[in-house]
């Protein structure tokens, strides 16, 4: 399947395909081109496909449109910031710069339980705004983070402001300021429900996290044959040493799940230095573990690893021969190189079997643009 009726089945609302993670790069370009179509259905499709594409791939689409000139896109960009979690935090800063009151004043006050100290220049700007949900989230970040060099603008909001919200909000930041009230730490202040506002209200408990498994070996498995969450979850608790070492071992050569699962967790943490362990697994005996290495040389390999690439459009696996035409397009496009693929293209032979022949098309339809 190519990377444009993947982008199209996920724009959709489709599921993500097991294989997703190794396709995250090209898609994820896919997805922020998108992102500058005039229409809106684009834009809003672009952020389906950034959604699927995980919190930190799919952040760089949600800053480009958290400002967009239509609402459903902001709206829906912002709700993708708070699923995102610490990932959401430029996407946050981006909205606290932006117009749109609503998602201001939201961001304003996240980035307030947070005590960011680059939001309080957007804050300075904000005790002015029109909107009085603005003024009062700008009053309460400041509060948490400000010094005594805003306490003028801040009374003057506490005694002549026409809202009453607005004068309680600045009257508390004032108290938080000159230290007769705590300002309190930091709190998570991610999460798609709805933000408590009250000055100093405790954050949300944590939402219960389930048990982890057993060891790597299970957690990289659990990558292989789960997606959406349960993948997350797993990914999360690999660390990058972990999977280095086990792309090394025997058994990732000659366990499927294990070895496609490690290589996954691979792209998903960018391990570049693990590019010589996945060149040796491009010779295991599973086919699917030498299709999985191939794939994950196309996103984090440099162009010399071509010629070892070009090697294995001899393999007898005709799903590691496409997946071998899909990263040596990847690597080449992005070393510049886009000549060298399209002349590995033109040597290839007629009447391949479909599966190669439908990543030659996508091959060359991806160094068309």
């Amino acid at each position: 399947m190519d990377l444009d009726t993947i982008y199209d089945r996920l724009a959709a609302g489709g599921a993500p395909d097991e294989d997703l993670l190794l396709l995250v790069p090209g898609l994820a370009r896919r997805a922020l081109r998108r992102s500058l179509e005039p229409d809106p259905g684009a834009r809003l499709a672009a952020l389906a496909v950034a959604r699927a594409l995980g919190p930190a791939p799919g952040q760089a689409v949600v800053r480009a449109l958290i400002n967009d000139p239509e609402e459903a896109v902001r709206a829906r960009a912002l709700e993708l910031a708070l699923e995102a979690g610490p990932d959401g935090i430029g996407a946050l800063r981006s909205a606290a710069t932006g117009s749109d009151p609503r998602l201001l004043a939201e961001a304003l006050l996240r980035l307030g339980r947070i005590l960011d100290p680059s939001a309080a220049p957007a804050a300075r700007r904000a005790l002015a705004h029109p909107e009085a949900p603005v003024r009062s989230a700008a009053a309460y970040l400041l509060g948490r983070i400000a010094g005594p060099s805003t306490q003028t603008t801040l009374e003057a909001l506490a005694t002549n402001d026409p809202d009453p919200g607005v004068q309680r909000a600045a009257h508390d930041a004032l108290e938080r300021i000159a230290g007769r009230r705590a300002r309190g730490g930091a709190e998570p202040w991610w999460g798609s429900g709805a933000l408590d506002r009250g000055p100093g209200s405790p954050a949300s408990p944590p939402a219960p996290q389930p048990p982890p498994p057993p060891d790597p070996r299970a957690l990289a498995r659990l990558v292989a044959t789960t997606s959406g969450r349960r993948r997350a979850e797993a990914l999360s608790k690999l660390s990058a040493g972990e999977v280095t070492e086990l792309l090394g071992s025997r058994s990732a050569e000659t366990d499927l799940h294990l070895g496609r699962g490690l290589i996954l967790a691979a792209v998903a943490l960018r391990l570049s230095t693990a590019a010589i362990r996945l060149r040796q697994l491009t010779s295991a005996p599973e086919p699917g573990v030498r299709a999985a290495a191939a794939a994950a040389l196309g996103s984090l390999a440099g162009p010399s690893i071509l010629p070892a690439l070009t090697r294995l459009l001899d393999d007898p696996a005709e799903q590691v021969r496409a997946s071998t035409i899909e990263a040596i397009t990847e690597v080449s496009i992005r070393a510049g190189r886009a000549d060298f693929a399209q002349g590995v293209l033109d040597q290839l032979a007629s009447g391949q079997p479909a599966r190669v022949a439908e990543a030659i098309l996508a091959a060359r339809r991806e160094l068309e643009r």
